[in-house]
């Protein structure tokens, strides 16, 4: 029962959970605060202020790149712990 409401939540919500879990344990094993860097390229200005604002809410430092080109140039200088863009 607990994996078939699991499956019918969408993939971001799924996604996102995943993520959360993962950097809480960082956090606790490391004893420090940590906060995690996404870098979001998206095109669409609505969803990705969207997205950047719920992520932002959990702790989460959000930078948006609207363009591919814009955010290979930022993932390639680094800093980030996850990409996240849509294909």
């Amino acid at each position: 029962p607990k994996r078939r409401h699991f499956q019918k939540m969408p993939p971001f919500r799924r996604w996102y959970e995943r993520f959360e879990v993962i950097f809480q344990k960082l956090t606790r094993v490391s004893g420090m605060e940590f906060q995690p860097r996404i870098l979001l390229i998206e095109d669409d200005k609505r969803i990705a202020q969207s997205i950047s604002l719920g992520l932002s809410r959990k702790g989460f430092e959000v930078s948006i790149a609207y363009d591919g080109t814009l955010g290979a140039r930022q993932a390639s200088a680094g800093g980030f712990d996850l990409l996240l863009l849509d294909v």
